[in-house]
Formats: structure tokens, C-alpha cells, sequence
């Protein structure tokens, strides 16, 4: 807290069989550069200053839809001896108003918290109506006294009933703390699912600046569906973010699993408050950086989560807002702006008929409100703003719930230039070889631990199956180099052992590869379709189950190279889809839902 302050139809008809996995590390990408994409919409003053039943509503830090009350809810920060509350705003942040009495927050023995004893700044609603609330520690402590943020859970009454796990490392003043005095955990916010909660660091820990460089912050990421019972919350991991330069958090927003918006903000006492809104997708394939030890060191630059400024709230238009005397902000419109809401998440979340607009796509309504502090020179404000929904990234487009592309496809361009390789071949380059036989691509995927796109061979021959490396860019795609996969002995696979078609990359950069199976099968004789993992190296690791109804010509139902020709990967890395192409005649089985299981990795379930 700052005191001072399109659809496309496919034709062929698909079985699918989904696969569950383990999440595990990648390497992402970070900032990809600013655009202006956000409208200042309106603005209400309606709760500042206000009294409630002889208490003043104020110092609201944190923002959020409690469905189960049917109200956005706001919780009141740290003030002197005032409880520590959660205030009820009604239906409309148009025209907010309290609506109920609020609840106190207290301790597991009833005792209320209050402005002395905590210093709660992030809030979301789990589904059950049970409240999870961050804390940065004990707002009054001292300059070497030991402080420990928090995040709690309370039941719709305030009472604690619980308490998650935060690592040491944010704590204050403590031998393994890195974390500084009123700059820990400042933003919360819940998933639209309900199964994953994330934390955002106010500031940098001291053990992340570099030289000069302090602008990596660390979400902790949880979720309550690792151990098979909802509410038994996990920390997963920890996840690098690049702020604004100069800006701290002041809160975040989920609006899917994998993506979230970052509310960031500082103060000058000439010019007031500046503030910004970034955009983060692949949250889930981000890596873990709970063993990286300076975030800022250059040589980690890969382990930031992808994201982007989307917009200089303090640069919009200032709606003829007005500012109190003595606030001195060079946009009136500003202030110190510390919670935020996605009023439309429902309409993002399960587009209909009323999702696309005239210009083909609806923009994310966000309600963002500002914290006075109890202050005469600042406001209690509400502003809302639209967000462009759609983000472009560093690996591709992002299609979270809110960044959907619209009911069209447009194309964009073409690229011929593989086609110099497919009819010359490629050379290893060491000028002692013949051209290596290059073509029959039948799949691509993004590798992000090689950077470049991969792209799999068909079948051809005798030819060595391989991976062949695209380059990062596919609108200038070249052959780079290739992977030659072999089996867990490392015998090479080739055209007459193996027909793959399907390739995914799951987030450590190992393959996986359906293949329809033996190319050159006699009619009458037994086939697998295979879906085989390979390292980054191209050997062979492991086999995931596939239903003997998948098989050809035993009890299976499918049907010579009309197998598992299709694979993706969920953009969390947690689930795989496999599509088999079948004809109309043939019966369609039950989508097969298998678990492949591996050995336990250190920090993740």
C-alpha cells in the first residue's frame, strides 16, 4: 500500500482422448512492448467520505464480486484502531452504495483484527463464500521487527478458520527474509474456476535487485485441486513478473487460469499518482522461479512471465474529474488506485451472441477504486475503464477467456520459403554430407527452451525420423537444424517404423509425438498407435497408455493411417488432447480420460 499517497468449422470428424500430466517448468518470455488499450469509460464518487452507521468508509485497497452475498465487496486497509472490515457495495460500481452491515475480521478466538494488529491490502471470494485476505505484516512495526504477511481465510461471518503457506523468503526483517516494510503482499485474486488463487508482491525483495535494476516482483501461485479435496490449498510455485519501470503493484485480476491484468502505480508529491495496467498470459506454463536467487541478474531474463503494458491510466482523459486540494495531481482523474474488478467475466468467461460487438470483439469492463487513506487531500473513486481483451505475445496470440478472437479468420499472409528445402534438401552445414531429405511436415509447435518453432516429419522411407528447428519467426521460417528421435536405446526411428504425425511441447521442452503406427503393415496385421515422449535430445522417455480400442485390427476400432493423427497441449501444460481421424461409418467410444503418472519433482505435486 502507498501511504502517501473465430470459430472454425472443421470437416473431418475427430475422436478425442484426453490426457492429464504433470505441470512442470519452462522458460517464458517477458515484456513485448506498450500499446495504448484502455478507455476511460466513468467515474463515480459516490462512497468518498462517506459515514456508515457513525463509521467512515474509507482506505478500500482491495476489490471483488462475492457472488454468494450477490455484491461486490471492498476491505477497508490498516487505520489505527479501526476493525479490520470487508464492506458490501451492491450490484452496481455505477452507483455503489453500502448495502449491509460489514463483516469484522477476527481471529480464530473472535478476536477482531484491527488497524494495529494487521494491514490487510488483497481480497478475493472462494466459492464457498469463505474470504481469503493478504496481509503485508503488522502495519506499526518497527524498523528491525520481525514481520510475517500472510494470507488468511475467514468464513462469511470474518472468523479465521485457516491460514496459507508463505515462504520465508517474504518475510521482514527475519535471517532468511528478503521482503521490505510495506511492500509484500499487496494483490490477490481468484480464478473464474475457483481453483487457483494468486498473490502479488508490492515490491521487490532485496535479493532481486541487480545493480541498479529492482523492477522484478514474484506471485505465488496456489491452487486446491492438486491433493483431490477443494479448499486444501497448495503453493505450486512462484512466478517472475516485470513491473512498469518505477511502479509498484497495487493489485491483480484473473480473468482465466493462465492470465491475469497487473494494476501498477507510484506517487510524487508534484505531480501525484501515475498508473499503469499490464496484461500477463501463460501464467501456468511460466516457470518456477522458487530456486531462482536474483530475479534482475541478467542471465535469468528467461524466467519472467510473457506480459505487456496495455495502458498509462493517468494519460486518459480526465473526464472532468476534480481532485481535493492539496492532491496535486497532474490528471485529477488519478489517485491512489489500489483494487480492481472484471465487471463482465461472466460474458468473457462463456461468450454468447451478445460477446461480439460491432468491431468484433467485447472489451473486458474493469472497475478499479482507490484507497484515501483516510486522507482530507485524497478520494474514495471509482473508475472504469475498457480493456482490449486480446493480446499479441511473444510466442503467438493469446485465446485466455477474455482474449478470445472473434466468430472469423482472416488471413494474414503466406510464406513459401520451406519449399527451397523440400525440393534441395538440407545440409548439415559441415560440407562433408549429401542434403538431408526435407519435407512431409505434418505438425508444429513452439519449443520456448529452444526458442524456435519445431515442426515433425511424416513418414518417408527409410529416412531417419526427425524434428526439424523452424527459426522463431514462421513468417520467415528456415530449416535451422533438425532432432532425430530414437527409441530409449537410441536405435533411430525412420519412415518404416513409426508414422508421426501429431507434436506437442510440454513446458520442460520435451516432445510428445502421436504416431498412427506401422506405416507399412500388412492388411490384417495388428497395429498400436503410439503417443511417445521425447526428451529435448530425441530420445525416447516414456509411452503414454492408448485404449485398445484405438488399435487396427485386433479389438481395436480404428482403421489403417486413420489413427492419432492430431495432438495439442493446454496452454497450463496439465492436460493433452489426441485427435483420431475416423470415417462417418465408423462408431464414435467415449472420451477416454487416462492419467499418465511420473515420479514426484521437488516442490510440485
Amino acid at each position: 500500500m502507498n501511504k502517501r499517497i473465430a470459430a472454425v468449422t472443421a470437416t473431418t470428424c475427430m475422436l478425442f482422448a484426453s490426457v492429464m500430466i504433470p505441470a512442470v517448468s519452462a522458460e517464458g518470455t517477458t515484456d513485448i512492448g506498450a500499446q495504448n488499450q484502455v478507455k476511460a469509460v466513468a467515474y463515480n464518487d459516490a462512497l468518498d467520505k462517506l459515514d456508515y452507521k457513525g463509521i467512515r468508509v474509507g482506505g478500500l485497497s482491495g476489490l471483488t464480486w462475492d457472488k454468494t452475498a450477490d455484491s461486490y465487496v471492498a476491505q477497508s486497509d490498516n487505520h489505527g484502531s479501526d476493525e479490520s472490515r470487508v464492506w458490501f457495495l451492491g450490484k452496481d460500481l455505477h452507483n455503489p452504495s453500502i448495502t449491509r452491515d460489514p463483516v469484522t475480521f477476527t481471529d480464530v478466538n473472535g478476536t477482531p483484527y484491527n488497524g494495529n494488529t494487521t494491514d490487510n491490502e488483497g481480497i478475493a471470494v472462494l466459492p464457498d463464500g469463505d474470504f481469503a485476505i493478504s496481509s503485508e505484516g503488522i502495519p506499526p512495526a518497527g524498523r528491525n521487527q520481525a514481520e510475517h504477511p500472510t494470507i488468511r481465510i475467514f468464513d462469511a461471518n470474518g472468523r479465521q478458520k485457516g491460514e496459507l503457506e508463505v515462504p520465508q523468503l517474504f518475510d521482514i526483517n527475519t535471517p532468511k527474509g528478503q521482503a521490505s516494510h510495506n511492500l509484500t503482499l499487496e494483490g490477490l485474486s481468484l480464478s473464474p474456476t475457483g481453483h487457483e488463487l494468486v498473490s502479488a508482491m508490492e515490491g521487490t525483495l532485496k535479493s532481486d535487485v541487480y545493480q541498479n535494476r529492482s523492477d522484478a516482483r514474484r506471485f505465488l501461485v496456489y491452487r486446491d485441486d492438486v491433493t483431490g479435496k477443494a479448499g486444501q490449498w497448495t503453493l505450486v510455485k512462484q512466478v517472475g513478473f516485470h513491473t512498469v519501470p518505477g511502479l509498484d503493484i497495487s493489485d491483480i485480476v484473473l480473468d482465466s487460469e493462465d492470465s491475469l491484468y497487473v494494476l501498477q502505480r507510484s506517487w510524487n508529491s508534484e505531480t501525484g499518482n501515475k498508473v499503469a495496467l499490464s496484461y500477463v498470459s501463460g501464467l501456468n506454463g511460466a516457470p518456477d522461479v522458487s530456486g531462482v536467487a536474483n530475479l534482475n541478474d541478467p542471465k535469468n531474463a528467461s524466467e519472467f512471465v510473457k506480459s505487456r503494458q496495455i495502458g498509462e491510466l493517468d494519460k486518459l482523459p480526465d473526464l472532468g474529474a476534480s481532485a481535493k486540494p492539496g492532491a496535486h495531481q497532474a490528471n485529477p482523474l488519478m489517485d491512489n488506485y489500489e483494487g480492481l474488478v472484471i465487471a463482465n467475466l461472466d460474458q468473457l468467461a462463456t461468450p454468447d451472441a451478445s460477446w461480439h460487438r460491432g468491431d468484433g470483439e467485447y472489451k473486458a469492463a474493469i472497475s478499479i477504486i482507490s484507497d484515501d487513506n483516510y486522507s482530507a487531500t485524497q478520494t474514495t473513486r471509482i473508475l472504469d475503464v475498457e480493456a482490449e481483451p486480446f493480446q499479441k505475445t511473444a510466442a503467438g496470440f493469446d485465446d485466455s477467456a477474455s482474449g478470445r478472437l472473434s466468430q472469423y479468420v482472416t488471413a494474414l499472409g503466406r510464406n513459401d520459403r520451406l519449399d527451397y528445402w523440400s525440393a534441395n534438401g538440407f545440409s548439415d552445414g559441415t560440407g562433408t554430407s549429401e542434403p538431408i531429405a526435407f519435407g512431409g511436415l505434418s505438425s508444429t509447435a513452439y519449443n520456448r527452451k529452444l526458442g524456435q518453432y519445431v515442426s515433425a516429419m511424416d513418414n518417408h522411407g527409410t529416412d531417419v525420423a526427425r524434428l526439424w528447428l523452424l527459426g522463431n519467426d514462421l513468417d520467415k521460417a528456415a530449416p535451422t537444424g533438425s532432432i532425430v528421435l530414437t527409441d530409449e536405446n537410441g536405435t533411430p526411428y525412420n519412415g518404416e517404423t513409426t508414422d508421426d504425425e501429431g507434436l506437442g511441447v510440454l513446458p520442460n521442452g520435451d516432445f510428445l509425438l502421436t504416431s498412427e503406427g506401422h506405416p507399412n503393415a500388412a492388411e490384417g496385421e495388428h497395429e498400436q498407435p503410439k503417443i511417445r515422449i521425447f526428451g529435448i535430445d530425441g530420445r525416447q522417455k516414456d509411452e503414454l497408455p492408448v485404449p485398445e480400442l484405438f488399435d487396427i485390427n485386433c479389438r481395436g476400432q480404428a482403421v489403417h493411417n486413420k489413427s492419432l493423427e492430431a495432438l495439442t497441449v493446454s496452454p497450463s501444460g496439465h492436460e493433452i488432447v489426441v485427435g483420431r481421424r475416423v470415417r462417418p461409418q465408423e462408431r464414435f467410444a467415449q472420451r477416454q480420460g487416462h492419467r499418465h503418472h511420473s515420479p514426484p519433482r521437488a516442490g510440485l505435486p
